[in-house]
């Protein structure tokens, strides 16, 4: 198959319409994390998703916030969740990206504790 434009001369490109007009950048972003988890992937580690993870934002199964890997850290009034399983500096001196303790586990999830279910009925958000 080609890209030559001289094979179909009278069609006009279509412009295909951006997804993300008019919206701001955080629900952008938000569209973007909701689109990757659809995909099988955690936004935050970009690894596949654990066998065992929650499938959606309210439904049961492994999340990051019962993960070993999470920790929060941050300065003054500021706190962040980071995963240690994607910890690459970016240019703004920052440890990765924030991760939200909701997101589906990732294939290299590892339990706080003994108990893998022992945070699954905390309240979604919250480590």
């Amino acid at each position: 198959m080609t890209d030559d434009p001289s094979l179909l001369p009278d069609l006009e490109p279509v412009p295909v319409p951006d997804r993300f007009e008019g919206l701001g950048r955080d629900a952008a972003r938000t569209l973007r994390q909701a689109d990757t988890i659809a995909a099988g992937f955690n936004p935050g580690t970009r690894e596949r998703l654990h066998r065992d993870a929650a499938k959606d934002r309210t439904g049961s199964g492994l999340r990051c916030r019962d993960c070993r890997h999470l920790y929060r850290t941050g300065a003054g009034n500021s706190d962040f969740l980071k995963c240690e399983e994607a910890g690459v500096r970016n240019g703004r001196g920052s440890w990765g990206p924030d991760m939200r303790g909701w997101w589906p586990a990732c294939r290299l999830f590892e339990p706080k504790s003994g108990d893998m279910r022992k945070d699954a009925n905390r309240t979604a958000g919250h480590v």
